[in-house]
């Protein structure tokens, strides 16, 4: 129904090292980030904000026709939480775990199935994300792994 782009989805799993834990680091990965690297340059904006107690609300802005926005909100603690799109339940889930200020691994599924992981590092500045995706083997296709890198606006 709402079926997004797996490549994309994983790109999202970036994102979740917008949620890291204590104080300045915290407030560091909040803010609006775009892609350096990677398939998507000057195709995506994400916006991470502060919800769910400690953990991050995580917005991407597709530039598509038409455009899309795409919205995570997780608690950070690896519990599956639904990939809305257009403001709807899409049949993706993501599972977003701290692993601790700077990382984080994220289980991303498609109709409840594991489409593949990403693992999220924050530079020690703050202002980078580096992201190592991989995807699963589906039918004839083989895993793949990319890296992203995203910048703080």
């Amino acid at each position: 129904m709402y079926a997004i782009n797996g490549r994309l989805l994983m790109m999202v799993g970036v994102l979740v090292l917008a949620g890291y834990s204590k104080s300045a680091q915290a407030q560091l990965a909040v803010g609006t980030w775009i892609p350096k690297s990677g398939q998507f340059v000057g195709q995506i904006t994400m916006k991470v904000e502060m919800c769910c107690g400690n953990g991050r609300r995580i917005s991407y802005f597709i530039k598509s026709n038409p455009a899309a926005t795409m919205i995570i909100e997780s608690a950070l603690d690896g519990s599956e939480v639904p990939v809305l799109v257009g403001g709807k339940p899409s049949d993706q889930t993501m599972a977003i775990k701290r692993i601790d200020s700077r990382h984080t691994l994220t289980v991303i599924k498609m109709d409840a199935k594991a489409f593949g992981t990403s693992r999220a590092e924050l530079s020690a500045a703050g202002n980078m994300l580096t992201v190592e995706n991989t995807t699963a083997a589906y039918a004839d296709q083989k895993p793949t792994k990319k890296t992203e890198i995203w910048v703080k606006q």
